[in-house]
């Protein structure tokens, strides 16, 4: 139910690592860990909690997609790639910070997190993908950054109450 992942001995934490362990509620990962693979998480439907140090830079396709009761995330500010899918289906969530160094944040990121209502994208991301947060229908703010160039046709869609954009 519980993992530590110890400091500076792992530097990666591999694909499908963690992927369907139903019964996993908290992870804390330690200082060294740079990247989170893909699916390394994926579909963990009782995490409530994860614990990522500022060392993680990138987080990969759907490392945490369909963890349903993950209910908050810290995206720690060294992050600069987050995949397709990361964090799809986290329906937990409610609100998102995306840090200033993200340069790179993947198509469908946070499709259907149905109880996402604030997000803040920060200034390192150029273009919210397709359908990236499609699917949120209680997203109700949304604080882009003024480096955004291209904000994809479908990025938002299905997110009939988003009423306050900045």
């Amino acid at each position: 139910t519980k993992i530590f992942i110890g400091n500076n001995s792992i530097v990666k934490i591999e694909s499908w690592a963690f992927s369907y362990c139903r019964r996993l509620k908290s992870v804390t990962i330690g200082n060294g860990v740079t990247s989170i693979g893909h699916d390394a998480f994926s579909f963990c439907d009782s995490l409530t909690s994860i614990t990522i140090p500022e060392s993680v830079t990138e987080i990969g396709v759907s490392a945490f997609d369909g963890c349903c009761r993950l209910s908050s995330i810290n995206i720690p500010d060294g992050v600069t790639k987050i995949g397709e899918k990361a964090f799809q289906y986290c329906s937990g969530l409610s609100t998102v910070t995306i840090p200033k160094k993200v340069e790179t944040l993947g198509e469908k990121a946070f499709q259907y997190c149905s109880n996402l209502t604030a997000i803040t994208i920060g200034d390192g991301v150029p273009t919210v993908g397709s359908c990236t947060f499609a699917g949120c229908s209680k997203l109700a703010s949304a604080t882009i950054s003024k480096n955004v160039k291209l904000i994809a046709i479908d990025a938002f869609q299905g997110c009939d109450n988003l009423k306050n954009i900045r």
